[in-house]
């Protein structure tokens, strides 16, 4: 059964992207270049001493 309304639709297929995606989005890749940056840190730090 195919519901014909406008909100049916909306919900199936979300065309707008939501932005809370995109702010979890930015925040995993902020969280996971900090700890790029903090092992890469330590490995020198490591590998000087």
């Amino acid at each position: 059964m195919m519901i014909q309304t406008d909100r049916g639709i909306d919900d199936a297929q979300p065309t707008i992207f939501p932005v809370e995606y995109t702010v979890y989005a930015i925040i995993t890749v902020l969280i996971i270049v900090s700890l790029v940056v903090y092992l890469t840190k330590t490995k020198k730090k490591t590998a000087l001493s």
